[in-house]
């Protein structure tokens, strides 16, 4: 049985607006009538070998510029072809074409060198209860077991975590503060051998979790006029990034002098004595000295009372 003509060319007019629709290959256009650059190659990697030539064309009436990132550094340029004569492993990295509405396309390149499999960034540091990134991105990403390897044969702690990236390099999940001056090296088998990157040492700050610890040295001063008037402040953090000063209560103007020592007792006790000195100490100089401390967590304080006498009263004291 044979259909009506209308409903034939009804159902081809169909067949070809469906077609028309989604056998399309043109690039998507935004709402706004704006659109990404085009970057020919047009593929989201290529790899090269060092001392072959890198030619990337960005395609855009609009073209503004080319980003070129690696290791955290940028270089650009203002001509829409990018193009590198003799590559070399460090010029593996994202290369991004900005158009003038900000769009942008990027094509990440590998510049596979047989001496260079890591780019290196040092040195590496980790804060407590945090991730961090060992930066050792790879040139020639088809290596296998792209991992963590402890110095000198020695194993990496039973619980260290960490996801590997061949852009970006290894993430270390949850840093302790038993990692602190770890030594390992990026590595990967490649043909079967394994081989290391340079050897990074994690140094980890400590996470603050209470406010400083402070003391003073006496906490109670009686003094005749004109004598020397000295205090010591001892604030303890487990880094050297607390803040701490002396601060008189009445807020009366005192010629008094503050001296700072500082040491580290060990990797996580960090240690600065305050010591506060009126050469010549008055009558008015007499009230509460506050020694106080404040740390990301919070603040804590101490003080001392001076009690400054008269000459004249003092044989009578």
């Amino acid at each position: 049985m044979r259909g009506a003509p209308g409903a034939r060319d009804f159902l081809c007019v169909l067949l070809l607006l469906f077609g028309l629709q989604t056998g399309s290959s043109q690039p998507s256009v935004s709402p706004g009538g704006l659109s990404p650059p085009s970057i020919h190659p047009a593929k989201s990697e290529l790899i090269v070998s060092a001392g072959d030539e890198i030619r990337l064309l960005c395609t855009d009436p609009r073209f503004v510029k080319w980003t070129f990132e690696t290791l955290g550094q940028q270089s650009e340029k203002a001509h829409n072809e990018w193009i590198t004569e003799k590559a070399e492993a460090t010029n593996t990295g994202n290369y991004t074409c900005t158009n003038e509405d900000g769009l942008g396309s990027s094509i990440y390149v590998f510049v596979r060198d047989p001496a260079k499999l890591f780019l290196v960034d040092l040195p590496l540091y980790g804060k407590e209860g945090n991730d961090t990134l060992v930066r050792c991105p790879l040139t020639d990403p088809e290596v296998t077991n792209y991992s963590l390897m402890g110095c000198e044969g020695k194993p990496l702690p039973k619980d260290l975590m960490f996801v590997a990236d061949p852009k970006a390099g290894i993430t270390i999940r949850n840093v302790k503060r038993e990692y602190h001056r770890l030594c390992l090296h990026c590595s990967a088998d490649k043909r079967g051998k394994s081989v290391l990157s340079k050897k990074f040492t994690l140094k980890v700050r400590a996470a603050i979790r209470a406010v400083p610890v402070v003391s003073v040295s006496k906490a109670s001063y009686l003094l005749r006029e004109g004598e020397e008037f000295t205090v010591t402040c001892l604030i303890k953090d487990v880094s050297s990034s607390v803040d701490s000063l002396w601060i008189k209560e009445n807020s009366q103007q005192t010629k008094a002098q503050v001296k700072s020592n500082s040491w580290h007792q060990g990797d996580f006790n960090f240690v600065r004595q305050e010591r506060l000195t009126i050469s010549s100490a008055r009558v008015n100089d007499s009230g509460v000295f506050m020694c106080y401390a404040n740390n990301t967590f919070g603040s804590a304080n101490v003080t001392t009372t001076l009690e400054v006498i008269g000459k004249y009263l003092y044989g009578n004291v």
